[in-house]
């Protein structure tokens, strides 16, 4: 789904409260909302509505009554559960179970953009939990014992949620097939998202339970490879890719992978269903075995340490919002706000400053008293501010006719190196004994423990260093000796696509992602070599003294 509207009051709907949006799709939008009854009673869950002009397609309308009979049947801590289904004001809409969390996608986006693997352990156990949902579903009977013979066919990492304290389920049976369905599935129609569907699912055969084990193993796939399977530049390249099925082992792209790993993930993708695990249980048990003597309960701290490190500052915002839109919320609920006057807003609270100023929230009519007394100290504030504006603007134009007019620009960065940026934290693991297939190998010994600041975007801007002086240009007599260079050590992260073996001016220091390997200052060839790969890949790199320099390859042919 789209992202939410960047403009949105709360908002009453029925029994509900809508108080966050969360996402638009192209036929239903998502909300946070809230319910309130007798002696301060309250609950937070989401609300699903079928949008608008969408409101008179009976089909449509059939698939979203179907998602709600049939989700309704399904009770377990790895599906999201749904509480209630109906029609207000000519809107249908599904009421379901609130995840506090992230989707695997947004989390393998995470660890994308830092150059780092998901830890193997922690890939099999969000693999192992949807494994344990979708049998359920898959063998799901009705009140007679008859089997609703259920298939989601829409498993991918978007429909895989992870919750903040480390939970995962399985969400959106919305185009799920069942023997009990209403809608009539089209032959040949195909329904899900082309990169993750099994090879019968991209010709629009019959489907059973095998197909979404597939799917499943596509997720397994590319979360411990950090890479696409079946993604190609259009959809008639991605189909084709998914009806060929060549696909490598993941270890050919992460070296960390056991060969275990590799025979389970393969079975998954099997192209001849009778070849795959036939039961999604069967997927539970072999990833239970590989991870042992551990076991998914112990690994669970370990998953929510992970969320937390990567979308604390999410978790922050998101809660600041429910707190803020409950509050108005409930003041619906007393009836002691006017729906049509409400400006709370959340626009400025998407708002992320780079520099860390505060974010501002207008809030509604109940909250004028707050709003009375902070206006003072806020004018009293913005004169403060201005005059210091005035200032700094002085200042600035004594520094620029101060400047000498010859003064030669500062030369951009070379192509072949990144922001500088310190090596990632690690995660750690529960402190049980790995298992011996799954035990994520040791850092390498290059990688640097004293710097424990988490990598950023190169397109972030470096906070960490004090902003340049506004005051005036002094200038330097011509026999003034520069300053002493530093000649300390720097260091160097890289990551690659594929994985590939990293060779410094002729020497090898390991395999991909490099993590703060230590070099002296001054310009380094670095070469990096793929078994599968024909064409090596060759780039010098300048090191800066006390910095870490990141780089990126690309050694797809």
């Amino acid at each position: 789904m789209a992202a939410a509207p960047a403009r949105f009051s709360p908002e009453a709907f029925g029994n509900y409260y809508l108080v966050d949006p969360l996402a638009v799709g192209g036929m239903a939008e998502v909300f946070r909302a809230k319910s309130f009854g007798e002696a301060g009673f309250e609950k937070t869950l989401v609300v699903k509505r079928i949008l608008q002009r969408f409101a008179t397609d009976q089909a449509f309308i059939d698939m979203f009554i179907d998602e709600a009979k049939l989700s309704v049947q399904l009770t377990h801590p790895n599906i999201v559960q749904i509480f209630d289904f109906g029609k207000i004001g000519g809107d249908y809409f599904i009421a379901m179970e609130a995840v506090e969390g992230k989707d695997l996608k947004s989390l393998l986006r995470c660890q994308a953009k830092l150059g780092e693997h998901l830890p193997v352990p922690l890939a099999c156990l969000i693999i192992h939990r949807a494994a344990k949902g979708l049998h359920h579903a898959h063998q799901r009977s009705d009140s007679v014992g008859l089997p609703l013979n259920i298939v989601h066919r829409d498993i991918s990492p978007s429909n895989l949620l992870i919750s903040y304290e480390g939970q995962v389920k399985v969400a959106d049976f919305g185009i799920a097939d069942a023997d009990s369905a209403s809608h009539e599935t089209v032959a040949g129609a195909l329904k899900g998202k082309y990169s993750y569907m099994s090879p019968e699912q991209s010709t629009g055969s019959p489907l059973d339970h095998r197909s979404d084990i597939f799917s499943l193993g596509i997720c397994l796939w590319e979360s411990v490879t950090g890479h696409r399977l079946f993604r190609r530049s259009d959809n008639a390249q991605t189909l084709h890719a998914v009806r060929e099925g060549q696909i490598p082992a993941p270890s050919e792209y992460n070296p960390r992978v056991p060969p275990a790993l590799d025979a389970i993930v393969l079975k998954m993708l099997e192209r001849d269903v009778d070849a795959r695990p036939q039961t999604a249980q069967e997927v539970q048990l072999a990833l239970e075995d590989f991870l042992m003597p551990s076991t998914p309960d112990r690994l669970v701290p370990a998953l929510a340490q992970l969320m937390h490190s990567r979308f604390g500052e999410d978790i922050r915002r998101e809660r600041e919002r429910l707190e803020r839109g409950s509050k108005i919320a409930a003041q619906l609920y007393a009836g002691t706000v006017e729906e049509g006057v409400l400006d709370f807003t959340y626009q400025d609270m998407k708002v992320v400053p780079e520099l860390g100023s505060t974010t501002k929230t207008v809030l509604g009519k109940g909250e004028k008293k707050d709003r009375k007394s902070g206006s003072q100290a806020g004018l009293a504030l913005g004169a403060i501010l201005a005059l210091l504006l005035m200032i700094l603007a002085g200042l600035m134009l004594r520094s620029e006719g101060d400047a000498p007019s010859s003064a030669p620009s500062e030369a951009p960065p070379s192509a072949s190196t990144q922001t500088p940026e310190g090596p990632p934290a690690a995660v750690s693991l529960p402190p049980s004994p790995a298992p011996a297939g799954a035990t994520e190998p040791s850092p390498s010994s290059n990688t640097s423990g004293g710097d424990k600041r988490v990598t950023r975007s190169k397109a972030s801007i470096d906070t960490t260093k004090p902003p340049p002086s506004p005051g005036p240009v002094t200038k330097r007599a011509a026999s003034t000796p520069p300053a002493a260079a530093t000649t300390g050590p720097g260091f160097l992260n890289i990551n690659s696509t594929p994985w590939a073996k990293v060779y410094v001016n002729g020497a090898y220091i390991g395999d991909t992602p490099i993590r703060g390997h230590k070099l002296p200052t001054g310009a380094h060839e670095v070469r990096l070599s793929n078994p599968r790969i024909a064409e090596d890949k060759t780039a010098t790199i300048r090191i800066k003294s006390g910095e870490t320099t990141k780089q990126s390859f690309s050694l797809a042919p």
